[in-house]
């Protein structure tokens, strides 16, 4: 897993890095909700 990271050897600054680029938060907020919604609805049903 070395060659995996060019640039950073710390994790949190990579995750940093792409939640500050702009659109990314959103769109992972987004997700993030839409995946716990199914989950929800999905244990709901059962």
């Amino acid at each position: 897993m070395k060659g995996f990271v060019p640039c950073h050897d710390d994790p949190d600054a990579i995750v940093d890095n792409w939640l500050s680029k702009p659109g990314i938060r959103s769109l992972t907020l987004l997700l993030t909700s839409l995946y716990l919604y199914k989950l929800v609805l999905m244990l709901t049903i059962q």
